[in-house]
């Protein structure tokens, strides 16, 4: 993953109902399943210095999703280094999705969407959400020392028919 600019729906796995403080906001119900969190990066260090962050346990909490992220498990993150901002297209596409919960006003009060994190039991075809045919897609799973291989895991089209979550179809 370079440090071009770009956006990407951050993977989490959520093991049990708990409840977690979101820093002064307000507290949230968690559910077994899975949570995507949509976000952007275009400034300085671009897609792969927001997503370290992200994964990183030992920061100072500043988002939303610092709050919740020490209460899941990473799996992965779905990039798009596209030149322009897909975090809203993202989320109201997850929004109108069938299976996709959003949990209003998290991650978003910088914009006008109604949330930037969807929960969900499955996951069906998340990359399909995101992806459209100007699109490339690549998902780089989550491991102890992320991002420091020297290629992603091979990623389908978006506009093939993806029925995988977590993990791509193939090449």
């Amino acid at each position: 993953m370079g440090a071009d600019p770009g956006t990407y729906a951050l993977v989490l796995e959520c093991p049990k109902r708990q409840t977690v403080q979101i820093g002064r906001w307000r507290e949230i119900e968690t559910e077994p399943g899975y949570y995507v969190y949509v976000g952007s990066a275009f400034g300085p260090g671009g897609v792969r210095a927001r997503v370290a962050r992200h994964f990183r346990t030992a920061k100072s909490n500043h988002w939303h999703i610092d709050y919740l992220r020490a209460h899941l498990t990473p799996l992965g993150v779905w990039v798009s280094h596209a030149p322009v901002r897909l975090e809203h297209r993202w989320a109201g596409r997850l929004e109108a999705a069938e299976g996709f919960i959003s949990l209003p006003g998290f991650g978003c009060s910088d914009c006008r969407c109604n949330a930037h994190l969807f929960q969900t039991h499955t996951g069906q075809g998340l990359e399909r959400l995101l992806g459209d045919d100007q699109t490339e897609l690549v998902w780089w799973p989550f491991t102890d020392e992320p991002f420091l291989f020297p290629s992603p895991v091979p990623s389908c089209s978006a506009a093939q028919t993806s029925q995988q979550f977590l993990l791509p179809t193939g090449p």
